[in-house]
């Protein structure tokens, strides 16, 4: 069964999220605290419901700004997703598994899912081509108050116009030198990013090597 099989693999790195995210959960009492009620350290988010995830090696690199709900299943199982935006779940760990060899944990985010549920709840739905379905998001697409936690450095984009002011706006696409993308590429092998003509407005991938883009 491709659940089971998917959570057997994801419980063993259990034991390092609770670690991880036990800091967000538990603080440690103020002296005075600690003085007149023999208490050091205080529960200061409790009855929290929070998700987890944890992807195999190799996925960081390529979508390092990324996070995924598993959206649909071909057997019609109830997915992560559509529980999700039922409103179920407070935060979510996403991280990214060391390698295989072990079961540390690379980066990882811990997610405000109320700040998810405000913003865009459908992402773009990808097959992994075994009768399941994931719906890929980017964490900079939302508030920088989605972030409770990050496990690396984080840079947020300059604010972008939400359209483009001119009533002609003129999608085109055009080759790029860069690092890693997942736009298509050309006969050349170069990706290619889409920039409106009118406003200079970059739409879909920005990596953030791309010469003239704006950095993640």
């Amino acid at each position: 069964m491709i659940y089971q099989g998917d959570r057997d693999w994801s419980d063993r790195y259990l034991p390092t999220v609770k670690k991880i995210v036990g800091s967000y959960l538990v603080d440690i009492a103020s002296a005075t605290v600690d003085q007149k009620q023999a208490t050091d350290l205080v529960v200061i988010n409790a009855e929290k419901a929070i998700g987890c995830r944890v992807r195999r090696p190799g996925f960081y690199e390529r979508y390092p700004l990324e996070f995924t709900m598993r959206s649909h299943r071909d057997s019609g199982a109830k997915t992560e997703h559509a529980k999700v935006k039922d409103g179920w779940c407070d935060w979510m760990f996403y991280g990214h598994a060391a390698s295989v060899a072990n079961i540390d944990i690379h980066r990882w985010f811990l997610l405000d899912l109320d700040v998810w549920r405000e913003g865009n709840t459908d992402g773009k739905e990808i097959s992994n081509g075994d009768g399941t379905y994931f719906r890929a998001f980017r964490v900079t697409d939302y508030p920088q108050s989605i972030i409770i936690g990050c496990g690396h450095k984080l840079r947020w984009p300059e604010k972008l116009p939400e359209a483009c002011p001119s009533s002609q706006c003129k999608p085109v696409e055009y080759p790029v030198k860069v690092r890693s993308c997942d736009s298509p590429r050309d006969e050349g092998g170069k990706w290619l990013l889409t920039k409106c003509e009118t406003c200079g407005r970059f739409f879909g991938c920005r990596p953030r090597h791309a010469e003239g883009s704006r950095p993640f």
